[in-house]
């Protein structure tokens, strides 16, 4: 797990540039990040998901952080002002209001 001290603007950019290191622009290519609530390690876990037409869904894990929600919609707010990728929630309880 990533170290929790780190700044907003920090843990953002660290997503953000693993995200255009995977991220390969192809035609009938679905992308979005999905953001996991992980309630048994008490953190968040981002990914990058893709899916070509037709094909099964494939991800690649992109960060951790601890379970702070407000620095996550903070870093939610940096990452949508850079990549314009539409964002899935898993394991929420309740609607993050980013």
């Amino acid at each position: 797990m990533e170290q929790h001290d780190q700044t907003v603007s920090t843990t953002a950019a660290l997503i953000v540039q693993r995200i255009f290191a995977h991220f390969h622009h192809h035609i009938n290519v679905r992308y979005r990040i999905l953001i996991v609530n992980d309630p048994f390690n008490a953190c968040y876990n981002w990914f990058l998901e893709w899916q070509r037409s037709g094909h099964r869904t494939r991800s690649v894990p992109l960060h951790s952080m601890g379970n702070n929600q407000q620095f996550l919609v903070e870093v939610i707010r940096q990452v949508r002002r850079q990549v314009g990728m539409s964002i899935v929630y898993r394991g929420f309880n309740k609607k993050i209001s980013t």
